[in-house]
């Protein structure tokens, strides 16, 4: 009770807020007195209700929300018409309780702001709590067998009391005597120390697994984690390594339109579009005198040799910041009369990257310039289809095959004049922004497999417990990684699944599906007729993108069951797509389990039976289980002491069964006798 005291006392804390009562007036009061609707001014700590931003942007560290420790920005929440608010589609718009606000960033005079949407056990940190007191009953056979235990003990003792009062009436025993005999009868049936010795399995397993750094906010799902047959993975940070290495960058040659060669040291390039795309395209920020943020954004700006400056104002003051952030040249790299000395560019907007969007984009101003640049990085597929096509290299595919196919993350860049006033540049919707690209080349990152992977997933092979692979990445990428981690063996065969669509879909004529074996051009089976036995034993896999996982959904549901048995590789998957398949695989009986990142998989993390988190905090309200070692040696770890506790309850069950009804046989034995005499 004391602990739980103090998990309720975390959400009822109270500090001063500012909040605008109107124009400029302002008025300081606890956060406790705050409700729904309140326009509060963030400044630095912790939040204590769940606020929308709508003017300003703040840097936060969500690590209770998601167990990553990396700052986070936010961005005002535009009006659109008809837009309805949803705390998962607009997460980069909301600031969460519980998260630290460490810098809070306005222009033109206006003050950063945010409407309270929640507060108190409501909010997502409440939730955290919430699930900690009170985690969710988990539908388990175990559990549905031990009720019919009890409730087949019930009956028995039922009879038991019976016989025990009509004998002892027999007898013209004093009423009380046979009352507190027939209940005494009740309790030798039932043990009322079923429930507590139940536990002992889950107590002691949890005590391991923390020793083993694997903390669990649900203890119940300990059990069933013992009975998982398919375990999903997210790919990056999960599979392979969080710290993607910087390969090259492919130009485009401005005069053939074709794919130029590639480029290793960037500090040889020329003050290009392409070079400040790099420098400028991320969502990098200065804290204690280091620059932080996303892995893969930290690689790319420290290859280009440019500097990152923003304003020298001490860390813990540093809100409301009116300056930009500029990126320029390293000097000490360019002689004194080169061009690129004399470079500062200011990052004035960023639009964060979204999976649903699969993109992130700035907008930028050169120093001099009279107009603003748009400089924009994503996944290839998705960038292509927002450029012009006349600024498409004729090669983009060929070349782009060939680096997902060795396993490397690709990822296009492209930009945009923008003609536009500062108020219009800040404001617009970035669908009106991030159309018409020109696009500028292709940055390869390389994708390095974490040393234990191979083995684990080897292991759980043997196990006869199927591995699934669940990301956002690139189909050829996804597949190089399986094959180099043995989820999908070298002699096994790979049949690509893809919808095509006809540009008039609908109910009565669906998108047609193209089945084709991986690295080669061949259909699996005939032409137009494809017939998968999925009770069949040779060894083949199937892998499907987002959209043709759309499609099967809205289209093909039946074969959709299909695909789910013998899937292997889900490329191209936003969140809800990932949380998606593992209810699927739930609903065909399996027991599913997740491991990936609080960040971009926090829904699949709560969907499945056992949802592990790679993190380096004890506890989020990502998931049921939080693992602070950075790979999946964490799963065979939490299956064993699933299966302990497991085998724990069923010797428990059967000793206190055994006993029971022994003793009460004993007694009914006693109580007969003892009437005859």
């Amino acid at each position: 009770r004391k602990d739980q005291k103090k998990l309720r006392d975390t959400i009822e804390e109270m500090e001063p807020v500012t909040v605008c009562r109107g124009g400029d007036v302002f008025e300081e009061v606890g956060s406790s007195k705050l409700v729904p609707g309140d326009v509060i001014v963030p400044y630095g700590g912790v939040m204590r209700c769940d606020a929308v931003l709508i003017c300003g942007n703040v840097i936060v560290n969500e690590c209770m929300l998601t167990g990553e420790s990396l700052p986070v920005t936010k961005i005002p929440l535009l009006y659109k018409e008809g837009d309805i608010y949803n705390s998962n589609v607009h997460a980069k718009h909301t600031l969460f309780c519980g998260t630290k606000v460490i810098q809070t960033r306005y222009y033109d005079g206006a003050k950063v702001k945010a409407v309270v949407i929640r507060t108190g056990f409501s909010t997502a940190k409440g939730e955290l709590i919430r699930s900690i007191m009170f985690p969710k009953p988990v539908d388990f056979k175990f559990n549905h067998h031990i009720h019919k235990y009890i409730s087949v003990l019930a009956l028995i003792a039922s009879l038991g009391f019976v016989y025990t009062v009509i004998t002892k009436l027999n007898r013209h025993a004093n009423t009380a005597n046979v009352i507190m005999h027939a209940f005494d009868l009740i309790t030798i049936v039932i043990p009322p120390t079923l429930p507590a010795a139940m536990t002992i399995g889950v107590v002691y397993a949890q005590s391991r697994l923390r020793k083993s750094n694997i903390y669990c906010i649900s203890p119940r799902s300990i059990n069933i984690s013992g009975c998982l047959n398919v375990i999903a993975f997210d790919k990056t940070g999960t599979l392979t390594e969080d710290d993607l290495g910087f390969s090259e960058v492919i130009p485009v040659n401005k005069d053939d339109l074709k794919f130029d060669i590639s480029v290793k040291n960037l500090t040889t390039l020329n003050a290009n579009d392409l070079l400040i795309c790099l420098a400028t395209c991320h969502s990098l920020t200065i804290i204690d005198g280091l620059i932080v943020g996303d892995p893969l954004d930290k690689k790319m700006f420290t290859a280009t040799g440019w500097i990152l400056e923003e304003p020298a104002i001490n860390d813990p003051n540093k809100y409301d910041i009116l300056i930009p952030t500029i990126v320029k040249p390293n000097t000490s790299l360019f002689t004194s009369g080169d061009e690129a000395c004399d470079i500062e560019v200011g990052i004035l907007r960023q639009l964060p990257f979204s999976s649903s969007v699969q993109r992130m984009s700035v907008v930028t101003r050169r120093l001099g310039a009279n107009h603003f640049v748009l400089y924009a990085k994503g996944s290839p597929e998705m960038i292509s289809s927002l450029c012009r096509k006349d600024t498409l290299p004729e090669n983009f595919s060929t070349v782009l095959m060939k680096y997902t196919e060795k396993g490397y993350r690709v990822l296009a860049l492209a930009k945009k004049n923008l003609h536009m006033s500062f108020v219009k540049a800040q404001r617009a919707p970035r669908e009106e922004l991030e159309k018409d690209l020109k696009f500028l080349g292709l940055l390869v990152m390389s994708n390095m497999l974490k040393p234990e992977t191979s083995n684990i997933i080897r292991t759980l092979s043997a196990a006869n417990i199927r591995s699934v692979m669940v990301t956002g990445d690139n189909m050829l990428t996804a597949l190089s990684v399986a094959r180099e981690c043995l989820m999908i063996n070298h002699e096994d065969k790979v049949i690509l699944l893809e919808a095509i669509d006809l540009g008039n879909s609908s109910d009565h004529s669906p998108p047609l599906l193209s089945w084709k074996y991986a690295n080669s051009g061949a259909r699996a089976n005939g032409k137009n007729h494809v017939k998968i036995n999925i009770e069949s034993s040779s060894n083949f896999h199937i892998a499907v993108t987002g959209k043709t996982f759309r499609v099967l959904r809205e289209h093909y549901p039946d074969l959709l069951n299909k695909i789910a048995v013998r899937g292997t590789i889900f490329a191209r998957m936003d969140p809800e797509q990932k949380q998606q398949l593992i209810e699927l695989l739930q609903t065909l009986g399996y027991y599913v389990g997740m491991c990936g990142d609080g960040a971009n998989d926090c829904g699949a993390l709560k969907a499945a039976h056992a949802g592990i988190s790679l993190s380096n905090t004890e506890a989020s309200v990502a998931s049921p289980f939080t693992s602070k070692t950075p790979n999946i040696s964490c799963i065979p770890i939490l299956i064993r002491e699933g299966r302990a506790s497991l085998v724990t309850a069923f010797g428990i069950l059967r000793y206190m069964a055994c006993y029971s009804l022994c003793q009460f046989l004993a007694v009914i034995l006693l109580t007969t006798v003892s009437s005859k005499t």
